[in-house]
């Protein structure tokens, strides 16, 4: 048996229903929601960036991330929103 805070609790049923939703919706949904992520394989082309510096700007938790198996993929807003903000760090 767990015991948790209520608040904590409503949040995790609604990641539950909201995960539930995509993987259950329809295809164009589940399009959508994988169209907002790209490979770090693919950002390291697309933006021409290496991997030290993907692995620092999650270590500085400035890059949200989110790790399936051993790939790692991004929200390609967060990766624009950073490197916008970061104009000339390199």
């Amino acid at each position: 048996m767990v015991f948790l805070p209520a608040e904590e609790y409503e949040s995790l049923l609604e990641l539950t229903k909201n995960i539930h939703n995509i993987l259950c919706g329809d295809q164009s949904s589940k399009t959508e929601v994988l169209d907002e992520y790209i490979s770090e394989k693919d950002a390291k082309k697309e933006f021409d960036r290496k991997t030290t510096w993907f692995w620092n700007q999650r270590q500085n938790g400035k890059l949200p991330y989110t790790k399936v198996g051993s790939r790692v993929y991004y929200k390609k807003s967060d990766l624009h929103n950073l490197l916008k903000v970061n104009r000339y760090d390199g």
